[in-house]
Order: structure tokens, then sequence, then C-alpha cells
């Protein structure tokens, strides 16, 4: 091998007679040198391979001889100009060959110029792009053509094609049309590959009469079609590959009798029909069928291919027994797949090991297929290195596959696998590289199998320690979230310094994060450790440079500041620290990170402004969600954050995702179904309750800005309209004023827009009408005024979203505008001046585009009527009609003719679709994967999830659903679908997802649910179903894991059979009509989490080998799972007192036994130590005695109701020392006594829900008990993530209603301590609790007057102090409630004019009734001039003006003088108008929109004279039977 350089100097260009110069694959260095033009004779020259770099001299195109040129696998590259200059010089050139060669700058076209002596072209990957000529082809002696790994487009030859030719390779280009018939002719053809391009249209028969192909290669175009029954030609044909098309029909024969054949490819079309039996048995090697819809048995001549090395059988619909003998003849077999079928029987591994050479194996997802080996450990697998055994019912650890000494990969998740891993099961397994043993049920793991392992996945297990033995130094993933781990993380752990990823997230794990934790490792890209306990602070992460990219710390204990060496991990891309106690400042030195795309910083105590760095580099410039929601940040909003903000200005679909980069970049195995952990909790509040929606979308296609519930003030940043591709936007719970901005309306990707319970005033912005995606808008509680914009999404939302803005008017509210308030037309989008050219022109061109649209109509309706003239329609069709087929394809026709026709038949069914998802978006112009709610598989484009939930449709579910055959995800919840489901709903076996809650289907369900091997959710709560639950449920759903019957007619007893589905999680039946005995066997549902059977006639409990009887609770229920969290037996009927045993549940967080029949007391030992408690609900029971003092061990206690029992005691006002208590409910007891405050000042300091009604409590009412509520007093917030249900009593116009609210705390705020014995005067330090919305103190002996400090309750909505001893005036300050909806100050002595303005001219006489001294409206007596008061006067009525005619008084002259003048103006015009009966249309206008507001008037007219002569002259008589008296009297 010759090594250097070649010299501008060499002595080779003196042999000017050479004619034939081959250098290949040598080893030079540097750029081929000028000169070569000076030998004039050469014929041959091969430079391939010899490592060459630079650009190609020019003067090799002076070389006129040349008939052979060969620069491939070089780094050379051609300029355009050189090669123009080659092409149209070297005229006797026949071998060009040029792969691997730089041709970036060359014109595709420039290929015309060469030879038409042209035998040999190779241009392989050489960066080419643009059209190819087409007219390549057809060059007379062009025998060799490879354009393969470009990126060139262009279309085969429909004829002339070149007869020679023998090789053609266009592998991944984007070569297009259709592939011509044609395409036959080419009879010399040994080599055809086609694949990786946009080819359409129909597979041409013409291929399969090809006389000499060897290689037929036409995968991942959009081929269509079936393939032939028979074929004559072929008969050197190796390989055939047509995978990824779309092709359908069944499969033939004869490619398995192919004499040639080694290597076939049809995986990923459409094909189905069973496989006929195989006549003569050829010796092909290689079949891949996978990813079809083939059903049948595999045919018994198939394993007669005895020369198979590889198979592939996989996602299809086989079915039958599979035993291992079927196998025994593919002695030569390598790969074996046989997954995501429903095949049975059971593989005999002894057997099956007796495939020498088998070196993978992947049986996963056929549940009813299992293993069995009857050698034990004489089980040899000489070759074997990968067995993938997911989904199978594993029920043991497969310890006889130790003897596999090479395997590196074993995957056995998603099985029955329980029980403890021994010791001397894990030795051995000296190559085992990965093991995934997640979602199973073991508990324990004594030992790590084998010494090399690099990625150890042992998710949603329950484990409950880590092994005492080292993990492998070699680990680079571990995966042990969502188990039972307990203690610590071991310092071990730091010794993994190959560590890519570590997830011990949902745990128990606690104590402090390791200080090693950030550094241990340089490689590392995740920490995922939400979930757990951890305390202490955050360790520092990033010391030194480390490839850090997603760290997730969230739903912890952590406290103090940020650690600032976070500003070191330059690759970090996600930060979850939500959920801790962490008290910092805004962290604006992680503007510094350059590839930061989501920080999540909610319920912390992050304080102070959102200051920004001074760095000159934009802060946060690759930002896409930011949450610093639930904190206490103020100040302004700066300008300067929202504008450096550049990823959320433009499209997001052009950013990679993160978890994507990373593991592409890394190189990691494919095959673990790794989580990504960066789920977003969004808060939207709707119908005035916050609701958390948890977005798990794939990261960074979402984005959102959430700065909700702290204390923002000023005006809201017009720039914020610049952030056009933000999908949510929530500013709520601050004190934000001023206007919306109307730039908000760029906001074109906006979905979520809530900007509640600020300041805001003025009127909504029309231009908000543009965001056409907004599905959730909240402006309720501000101040907004004026008309609601109409058109879009905006005619779809209702009154919630607008509550609380007495000045808005409008649909949808009742409140209808004046004329002056009419919603203006949305601002054009276009702003050209008046008069400008632009405008001129435009006009200009809708002129020209209005006549040629006319006129070209005309002309087509006569030509293609007539057919004349025939060249013209000749023409149009034969140059339309490729670009029709091309676009329909494009388009999606092409994409499952029976998934479209499917969906089109549910839409037909569909007869009401208020929001117009279906209508304007289901429309057969556009491919069914662009739909609304559905999602296409990316390989064969089927429909795998059609998700419709929340889209308010009405009608019913057609047959046609059971065609969809590869879906997966069907989620149609919260909608109005009603009647049967149709049985054809077997057919969808992939199915794994299954929500239809919130419709009114009805039937039983064993109708339609049939076989799922896969499914693991299904939901069908809220419905009507009837009848008993399937006794077969799980032999149907093996794989269940959460399942939600709530809220139907079921009827009958729990079947025992529910509780085969061992992998069950949540099991919800509440709000049936279930009846009898809990089996005993729902002991074998170990990973039980949450039950609920709230509202059924349950007798007894049953858990494990623990049987209860006789519809109590015993002591053994302590046997329940340690790792239960939640547990609800309210409503049951159950009898008995309640176990002091459940003090074991060392990890329950919710705990409800209200609505039964426990009597006794209250054991002492159900916080018997410190646990993690949050909810305890024992309300309407029959319980006596006292509250237990062990109580004030539950520190974590949040929400106690003991209401409507028999309780005795006094407050206990020792309950005050629990810090995170916020909702005390002892309602309808015996408590009696005074209220006594604990010592401390922290007493109750939390507490935001207090209801002490119904009891015997005397005294007078502390004023300490008031102070101490500082919850009640500024806002803090703080996640306790559970929804609460709890019971308020109300008092509207004099009716007394009981509400359940179901609320997330801290969404309610109340006092009720009515229905007691206080006495005394009410302490005026109530008025500090700002943030209280509910407050009774009605039916004490409570005297004196009314606090004038209720009137700084601002969030005040429900005052009631009836029935109580109060005397003196209503204090004109409670007219600052203007959220004040329910008033009662019944039965009182009170006196005086009732205050006017706001709220108080909307309440009526039964607020006051009882208090006869008091006068005014709504009263009927009228109060004396002494006792008229000013009314209070709003800060904004004097702001603009100080009463000397000057501001608003001035402008109202001036409103006065224009009405005047315009009703003078007005009653002229209407004369005319209606007298003389012109203009027509004003007329009928008119007449149209005004008559059902005149009608309306009118009838409240009547209304009123009705009630004032019942009021005024019926007094004392009965109403008089004659209309005709009320219209007297209101003339009077």
């Amino acid at each position: 091998m010759l090594a250097g350089s070649l010299s501008p100097n060499t002595s080779l260009f003196r042999l000017q007679g050479l004619k034939r110069l081959d250098l290949s694959f040598n080893n030079f260095s540097g750029s081929i040198p000028s000169g070569f033009s000076q030998l004039v004779s050469l014929t041959y020259l091969d430079f391939s391979g010899c490592s060459f770099s630079g650009l190609v001299p020019s003067d090799i195109s002076l070389l006129s001889k040349l008939i052979s040129l060969n620069l491939s696998s070089n780094g050379l590259k051609f300029g355009s100009q050189s090669f123009d200059m080659l092409s149209r010089n070297l005229s006797k050139l026949e071998n060009l060959v040029l792969d691997l060669v730089n041709m970036f700058d060359v014109v595709p076209t420039s290929f015309m110029n060469l030879p038409s002596s042209l035998k040999q072209l190779g241009l392989k990957s050489c960066n080419l792009k643009g059209k190819f000529p087409t007219e390549i082809f057809q060059f007379r002696y062009l025998e060799y053509v490879d354009l393969s790994l470009n990126s060139l487009t262009g279309y085969l030859p429909s004829s002339n094609w070149s007869s020679h030719l023998k090789y053609i390779d266009l592998n991944d280009n984007q070569f297009r049309g259709s592939i011509p018939a044609s395409i036959g002719n080419l009879t010399r053809i040994t080599f055809l590959d086609l694949s990786n391009n946009e080819f359409q249209g129909q597979l041409p028969s013409a291929l399969f009469s090809l006389k000499q192909p060897t290689d037929l290669v036409l995968s991942d175009n959009s081929l269509e079609g079936f393939l032939p029954t028979h074929v004559r030609g072929f008969q050197d044909l190796k390989k055939l590959f047509l995978s990824n098309n779309l092709l359908t029909g069944a499969i033939p024969s004869w490619p398995f009798t192919l004499p040639s054949l080694e290597e076939l490819d049809l995986s990923g079309n459409r094909l189905s029909g069973p496989i006929n039996q195989i006549q003569k048995p050829n010796s092909v090697q290689k079949v891949d069928l996978g990813y079809n819809e083939i059903h049948g048995e595999i045919p018994s001549s198939f394993f007669d291919l005895v020369n198979l090395t590889e198979l592939d059988l996989s996602s299809n619909n086989f079915n039958g027994v599979i035993n291992s003998v079927m196998f025994s003849k593919l002695e030569n077999l390598l790969t074996l797949d046989l997954s995501s079928n429903s095949f049975s029987g059971v593989i005999k591994l002894d057997v099956l090991s007796k495939l020498k050479e088998l070196r993978e194996l992947n049986l996963s997802n056929n549940t009813l297929l299992s293993w069995s080996s009857d050698s034990g450990s004489n089980t040899t697998f000489q070759e074997l290195h990968t067995l993938y055994f997911t989904s199978c019912n594993v029920r043991q650890f497969p310890n006889f596959l130790r003897s596999a000494k090479k395997l590196s990969l074993l995957d056995i998740s998603n099985n029955s696998i329980q029980g403890s891993i021994f010791k001397w099961e894990s030795e051995g397994w000296e190559q085992l590289i990965v093991l995934n043993l997640s979602y199973n049920s073991v508990t324990g793991l004594e030992h790590f199998p084998g010494k090399n392992l690099k990625f150890l996945d042992l998710r949603s297990n329950l484990l409950h320690n880590l092994p005492l033995t080292p993990l492998p130094p070699s680990l680079q993933g571990f995966w042990i979230s969502n188990n039972n781990l307990t203690g610590k993380i071991p310092p071990s752990i730091c010794n993994l310094t190959s560590l890519d990823v570590l997830d011990m997230s949902r745990n128990y794990l606690g104590g402090v994060i390791p200080a090693c934790l950030g550094n241990f490792s340089h490689e590392i890209l995740n920490i995922n450790l939400q979930m757990n306990k951890f305390r202490g602070k955050i360790p520092d992460f990033c010391v030194d440079d480390n490839a850090l990219m997603n760290l997730a710390l969230n739903d912890n204990q952590l406290e103090g500041p940020l650690p600032r060496s976070l500003s070191n991990c330059t690759s970090l891309k996600f930060l979850n620290l939500a959920n801790n106690k962490l008290s910092d400042t805004f962290p604006h030195w992680l503007g510094v990170l350059p590839d930061l795309q989501v920080l999540i910083l909610r319920f912390n105590n992050f304080q102070g402004p959102l200051s920004i760095s001074n760095d000159t580099k934009p802060s946060f410039p690759s930002l896409q969600i930011a949450d610093l929601s639930q904190n206490k940040f103020t100040g302004l909003l700066p300008t300067t954050f929202f504008q450096n903000l550049d990823a959320l200005k433009h499209a997001i679909s052009k950013y990679k995702s993160m978890f994507q980069e990373a593991w592409e970049n890394r190189g990691l195995y494919q095959h673990l179904a790794l989580d990504y952990y960066g789920q977003i909790s969004v808060n939207v509040t709707t119908r005035r309750s916050d609701i958390e929606l948890e977005y798990k979308r794939s990261l960074p296609i979402f984005s959102g800005i959430d700065f909700s519930s702290n204390k923002f003030y000023g005006k809201i940043p017009d720039v914020i309209g610049e952030l056009h591709a933000i999908h949510m936007l929530n500013l709520s719970h601050n004190n934000f004023i001023g206007h919306i901005p109307p730039s908000l309306g760029n906001l074109v990707e906006l979905e979520s827009l809530d900007l509640s319970s600020n300041k805001l005033s003025g009127r909504i912005p029309s231009q908000l009408t543009n965001l056409t995606f907004l599905a959730v808008l909240n402006f309720s509680d501000n101040n907004l005024m004026g008309p609601i914009p109409h058109g879009n999404q905006f005619d779809t939302f209702e009154n919630d979203s607008y509550h609380g803005n007495l000045g808005l008017c409008g649909f949808p509210l009742t409140k209808q505008c004046d004329n002056g308030d009419e919603p203006k037309p949305p601002a054009s989008k276009f702003k050209e001046d008046e008069g400008s050219p632009i405008s001129f022109l435009w006009q200009l061109v809708m002129m020209g585009y209005g006549c040629g649209a006319v006129l070209g109509l005309s002309t087509g309706y006569i030509v293609f009527t007539t057919g004349r003239p025939w060249w013209f329609v000749r023409m149009v069709e034969r140059d339309w009609k490729p670009n029709v087929t091309r676009w329909r394809i494009v388009s999606g026709f092409v994409y499952g003719a029976s998934d479209r026709s499917t969906l089109l038949a549910l839409k037909a069914h569909v007869v009401s679709d208020p929001r117009n998802f279906l209508t304007t978006n289901w429309s057969v112009d556009i491919s069914i994967c662009n739909w609304v709610g559905v999602t296409c598989e990316s390989r064969n484009q089927r429909v795998i999830a059609l998700d419709l939930f929340n889209m308010s449709l009405s009608g019913t579910i057609p047959p046609d659903m059971g065609n969809l055959s590869f879906l997966t995800w069907l989620n149609i919840g919260n909608n109005n679908f009603h009647d049967l489901l149709p049985v054809q709903l077997t057919n969808l076996y992939r199915l794994k997802f299954i929500s239809m809650s919130d419709n009114n289907f009805n039937g039983e369900i064993s109708s339609w649910v049939g076989y799922f091997p896969e499914l693991q959710y299904l939901s069908l709560s809220n419905n009507s179903f009837t009848g008993p639950i399937p006794s077969d449920l799980c032999d149907r759903l093996p794989t269940l894991k959460e399942l939600y019957l709530s809220g139907n007619k079921l009827s009958g007893k729990i079947p025992i059979g529910l509780f085969k589905c061992k992998g069950l999680q949540n099991i919800s039946l509440a709000f049936n009509s279930l009846e009898g005995i809990l089996p005993e066997e729902i002991g074998n549902l170990t990973m039980l989490r949450t039950l609920d059977l709230r509202g059924n006639q349950i007798q007894a409990l049953a858990f494990g080998s623990n049987p209860l009887i006789s519809g109590y609770l015993p002591p053994s229920i302590a046997n329940l799972s340690v790792s239960l969290q939640y547990f609800d037996a309210s409503s049951c009927s159950i009898s008995g007192s309640i176990p002091g045993e459940i003090g074991n549940w060392n990890v329950a967080t919710y705990l409800d036994f209200s609505g039964n029949h426990f009597s006794g007391a209250i054991s002492d030992r159900v916080c018997n130590r410190n646990n993690d408690l949050r909810y305890l609900a024992v309300n309407n029971n029959q319980l006596e005695g006292k509250l237990p003092l062990s109580l004030t061990n539950c520190s974590e206690l949040v929400f106690l109701n003991v209401a409507d029992n028999n309780l005795s005691d006094t407050f206990p006002h020792w309950l005050g020392i629990l810090p995170q208590l916020r909702v005390l409910i002892l309602r309808s007891n015996r408590f009696h006594g005074s209220i006594q405050s604990y010592e401390a000042t922290s007493s109750f300091s939390k507490l935001q829900i207090i209801d002490l009604s119904h009891n015997d409590l005397t005294g007078p009412l502390p004023t300490s008990f008031f102070q101490n509520l500082k919850a009640l007093k500024e806002a803090e917030y703080v996640d306790n993530g559970n929804w609460y249900s709890l019971v308020v009593n109300l008092t509207i116009k004099g009716l007394e209603l009981e509400f359940t609210l179901k609320v997330r705390m801290p969404l309610l705020t109340c006092i009720d301590l009515s229905m007691n014995g206080f006495h005394g005067e009410i302490p005026k330090v109530v008025g500090e609790l700002r943030l209280l919305q509910a407050l009774n103190f009605s039916h004490n002996s409570l005297t004196g007057p009314i606090p004038p400090s209720f009137g700084n309750l601002a969030a005040l909505e429900s005052l009631d102090l009836s029935f109580n001893k109060l005397s003196g005036r209503i204090p004109s300050q409670l007219t600052n409630l203007t959220f004040l909806q329910v008033l009662r100050f019944w039965n009182n002595n009170l006196v005086g004019p009732i205050p006017n303005g706001k709220q108080f001219d909307t309440f009526e006489n039964d607020s006051y009734r009882g208090n006869l001294g008091l006068c005014g409206f709504p009263l009927s007596k009228e109060c004396n001039n002494d006792e008229i008061q000013e009314p209070a006067q709003d800060e904004e009525d004097n702001a603009n003006g100080n009463g000397n005619g000057n501001g608003i008084p001035f402008n109202w002259k001036v409103a006065m003088m224009g009405y005047g003048s315009g009703m003078v103006l007005g009653i002229s015009m209407g004369y005319i108008v209606f007298t003389t009966g012109r203009p027509r249309w004003l007329v009928r206008k008119i007449e149209r929109d005004l008559q059902n507001k005149v009608s309306s008037w009118l009838r409240k007219m009547r209304e009123i004279c009705k009630t004032k002569f019942q009021a005024g002259v019926g007094r004392k008589e009965s109403s008089p039977a004659n209309p005709s008296l009320y219209v007297s009297y209101c003339i009077s």
C-alpha cells in the first residue's frame, strides 16, 4: 500500500503515453494535484479509496480520451463549474463512479451534458439534491445507475428505458409518482432497489414478469395492491423486499417455492388471510411477515423451510397451539420472533434448547402462552443471547436460564413473578447486560444477577429494600421506581461512575439526598427521585462538568435555597422541583443554561420579584414550560423575561424531543420501555373549582406558562403576545390590573387561557376570537365590562368562564347588552392605509380574481360537459391526473380505506357536534391521520388511537368501529353517547386503554367486552350499564391494571373471578347496586392500592385469608398490604367499631369510614405513631366518647371530619399543634364549653375550614383564636395531592340548603360556628381574615354592632349573622364586598337604612326580615330624612374628578348632550322610516332585532305593575281578577 501525497511536480505527469492509471485503495493524503491534463492519452483513471480530500482539480475535465473515471470513497468535493466542464468535455466517457464525493453544489440538470455513450453512473451518497433528469434512464447504452442515499426528486420514465439496464439503485431519495408498467421491459435487469422513496399507486404486475432479477427491493413507499397468485419468472431472485407499503390481500405460496430465494420481507403491510400450505418449500433463509393482519394457524409445511435462520411473525393475528416440536426441524434458526399474537400452549424450553444456533427469541405478548422446563437446570442454550418473554404469565424467576452462558438480554417484564429472588437464583449470568423485571410482584432481591449488568429495570414491583450486595459497577441504567423502598439511598450508589439513568421515584425513601449524587458520574443523563420523602437541602449538582439533562426532585420535603451549582449543568433540559419546601428568590441565574426547556418550581416558598440576570446573553432562550405557581412571588412581570423566550416564539416542532435526542446520542438499548418522567400538572380553574390536569406528553410538544397563585401585580405585558408557540397561559390568582392585552390574540396555538381572580378591567379584546384552538377560558372574578366577543371558540364557552364580572354582557350571559355595547367586529388582519398603493393593488387583484373565477368556471363547464375541444381535455387529464392522484395520496386517501370509512361511519352516527370538532375537521379532503383525535402508526398509517374526550358529542357507536383492528387507545369519555355498544368491539384485540366514562351507554358489559389480551385500563364510570359484572372478566382482560365501573346500575354480587386479575392496582365499583359479601379472594390482589365500594350494600369485607363476617371490620384488617395508601369504605353499611389496628398502615394517606354504622369510641391507636395520614373522615356514624389525644401524632394530618356522631368532649384546642391541619369539622356532636386557644401562637395557623356548628359550645368568641388563623389572612398554598368531599350549609333566599362540595384545598375557606351558645360581641379581628369566603355565626346569642371591619373581607361570598341579638346600623363598609352572593341578617335588632350599591342592590327582603328598625330598599318601609345616609361611593367614581365640574361629572354632561341630540334625530328618522315603510331593508332588520326585546320588556313591566298593585292597593284585599286594574294602577 502506497502512502504519502502526490506532488504537483511528480514524474508521473511525464508519462504522456500512459493510457491506464489505477491508484485505488492506497493511503494518500492531501488533495489531488493539478497536472493530470498532461496525460493526454489516458483512457482509464481510478483513484477510488485513496483518502484524497479537497476539490477535484478542474484539469481532469481536459482528459478528452477518458473512458472510465472513478473518484469514489474519498473526501473529495466537486464544484458546480468544474463538474459542468467535466460533463461537457469528456465526450467518450462510459464509466463515471463518484460515490461519496461531495456534490452539494452540483445542479442535477448538469448530468444531461454527459455523453450518450455512458454505461455506468455511480453517485451514491453524494449529497445531491433537486430534481434528477428522467432522461438519464433513457441513455441508449446505460447499464448501471446508482443514485442511492441522496435527496433527489424526480420520476421514472413512462417509456423508452435503456434496454441495457442491469442495475438500478434509487434507495433513500424522494422520487415520486407511480412505478410505470414499462419497467417490465427491462429484460436484463438483475438489481432493482426503489426503497425509501415516495412512490405510490398500484404495484405493477409487470414487475413479476421480469426474468433475471436477483434483488427486488421496493420497501418503504406507499404502494398499493395485491401480490399475484403466481409468477412465471424469478428463478434467480435472492431478495424480495416489499415491506412498509400498503399492500393488502392474502400471502401467496409462491415466495416460499422460488428456487433461489434467500430473504423475504413483507412486513408492515396490511396483508391478511391465513397462509396456505407450501407444496415445495424452498431454501429461503430469512422471512419477515411481522406487522400485518395475518390470521389463522401457522401451516405445518411452514416448518419444512429447514434453511431458515431468521423468522419474524410478530404483531399479527396468528393463533393456535404452539409447541416446541414444531421448531425441531429448524436447526439453523438464529432468530425467532412470535410476539404480539394470540398463540397458546406450552413452550418447552428444554426442547427449544435443541435449536443449537438460536440467538434471539421473542415470545412476548402472547398471554395464553407459557413456558416450562422439564429438565430443570439441564436446559442449555449454547448460543442464546437475547430473550423476550413479556406479558406471558410467567410466575417464577427463570433460574434455569443461568446455563445460557451467552445470554446478554433478558426481558420478563409484565408477568406474575412473585416473592423473592434468592441468591442462588442470581448466581451465574456472567454475560448478562440487560435485565428487565419491571411490572411484576417481586418482593425481595437477595443478589443482583450477573457481574456485568449495564441496564437493570425493577420498576413497579413490591420491593421493600435493596439487596445488601453493592450494585454492579458496570451499571449504566437503573430503574427501581414505584416500589415500596424505605430507608435512605445507599452510599454505594455513588460508586456507579458509569451510570446514565437513575430512577428511584415513587417510593418511600427518606433522609438526606447523598451529597455525592450530583457528581458521582460524568455520564449521568437522568436523575429521578420524585415522590419520596427526602428532606434537607438539595446537594450541589454539576460541580464538575457532566451530561445531566433531566433532574426531577419534586414531591419531597426538601428545604433551603437552590444550589447555585445547577448553573454548571450546561446540558440540563428538564428541572422539576415542585411540591417541596424550598425557600429562595427566583433563580434567574438558571437563565444561562442554553438548553433548559422545562422549569417547574410550583408549590414552594419562592418569594420576591421575578428578577432577570444582568448578563448580556438572553436568559432562558430554550424555555418552553415555566411553572412558578403557588409561591410567593411579587412585583411586576418584567418585559425582558418574556422577550428572551425565543423557543416560545417559534414553532416547537423544529426542536427535537429532549428524551429522543438523549437516547439517540447515547446509542443505548432501545428495547427498554423507558418512562419519560417529565409529566406536567397544569391547574385550570373551571366553575370556580381548581382542576389539576396531568399532562403526560412527550416534551417539548407541550408548552406553557403558569404563574398563578402568587402576588404579582401591575399590568400584563403586551410582549406576551409574541409567544406564538405557547399552548397554555395561566396568570390567575394574582393582583394584575389594567386591560387584557389585545396582543394575546396573536397566540395562535393557545389552548388554555386563565386570567381569573385578578383585578383586570376594561373590555375583553375582540382579537381573542382569533384563538381558534382555545378550549379552556377563565376570566372569572375580575372587573371586566362590556360585551363578550362572539365568533369561533368564544361561541363554545359557558357562563362559568365569566363569573364574577358584573359589567359583562352578551352571550352566554343572560344579561343583554345595550345597543351602544354591541361588540364590534374583530379588527381586520390587513391594515393598509387608505389610498396606499398596496390597498389599490389588492383591489385590482380581487377584481381580476373574481372575473377570472367566473370565466374559468364557465369555460370549464362547457369544455368538460361537451368534451370539446378534445385535445384540451386530453391535455388536462394527462397533466392533472398524476397531480390529483398524488394529492389524494398525500392527503391520506391511501391510508386505511377501511379505517377512514369506519371513522366516517362514526361521524355519521354523531347527531350533535356543538363545538364542530368533527364537522369541520373530519374532512375527506385531508388524511385521517391529521383528523382531530386520531393518531396513526408511523409505518403503516393505520389508526392506533382515537381520543374524542370531552368534545360534547351526542350519538351512538356504529358496528363499524370493530374494523379499527390496529386500535390500541380508545377514549370517548365525557360526551353524550348513548344506547348499546356494538358486539363488533370484541374485534379490537389490540386495545390497551378504554375510557367510555361519563356517557349514557346501557346494556350489559358482557355483551361487548371481548378477549382483550393487552388491555390495562378500563373505565366505564357514570353510564347506565346494567346487569352483573362478568364473572370471566379477568379471563377476557388478563393484563388489566385499572378498573372503573362506578356510577352505573350494576347489580348482583361481586364475582370471585374479578380477583384473578392479579395485576389490578385500582378498582372502583362505587355507586352501583352491588350486594353481598366481598370475596376472600381479594387477598390475591397483592398490587391493589385503591378500592372504592361506596354506595353499595356490601355486608362484609375479606382480605386474603382473613375473612370478615357479620358486617364488621375485625383487627385482622391490619393484614392489608403495607403499601396501601388509599382506603375508602364510606357508605357501605358496616357496623361495629373502627379497629385501632389501622394505625399499622404506616404509608396510608387517605382513610374514609364515613356514612356507616360504626359505634363505640375512636381508638387511641389510630395515630399511635408518626405516619403519613393526611385525610381522616369518620363522619356520619354513631361514634361516642372523646377525641383521642393520639391524633396529635398524625403530624401530616390535613383533613379531619368527625361530624354527625355522638362525640362528647370539650373543644380540642390541642389539635392546634398539628402543623398541616387545614380542615376541622366537628359539626353535629356534643362538644361543649368555651373555645380555648392553645398557648402557642401558631395554633391552627393553617386552618382554612372550621365547622363547629350544631354543638353545645358557649362563652365569648376568643380574639386570640381568630388572630392565629394566618392561612385566612395571607395566601399560603401547600399541595396535599388530594380532593376532599365536605358538606357545607348555605342559606339562599331563606332556604337552608346543604351542598356537598368536592374541592381541592385551599379552594374553599369558611368558618361556621352556628347553632351553639356563644355570647358577647363579635371580635373586630375577624375582619382581618381577608381570604374568608363563607362566615356563619347564626343561631347564637351574640350582641353588639356588626363590626365595620367586616368590610375588609374582600373574598367573602356568604355572610349569615341571623338569629342573634345584634344591634345598631348595618355598616356601609359592607358594600365593599363585591363577591357577596348570600346575605342573611334575620331576626336581630338592627336599625337604620340598608346600605345601597354594588351587591346590596341585588338582595331581597328575605335577607333582612325580623329587624323592625331597618328601612330602605328593598324593604317597603321608607327611611326618614334624618335616617338617610349617603351611599358608599366607589373609589373609582372620585378618581378623575373632585365634584367641581371636572373629570367624570363633566363627561356625563357631555354624554347627556350627545344623548339628547341623538334622541331627537332618532325620533325624526324613525317617524319618516316607519310611516313611509322605506327603506324596506331597514324596516325589516329593525323589526326582526327589536321584536324580542320589546316583548321581553313588556313582560317585565307587567310583572312590576302586578307587584306594585298588590303592595299598594291590594294590601288588605285579595288581588282582583281583572287584569285591567293592573294597567290602571301603573298608569296612575
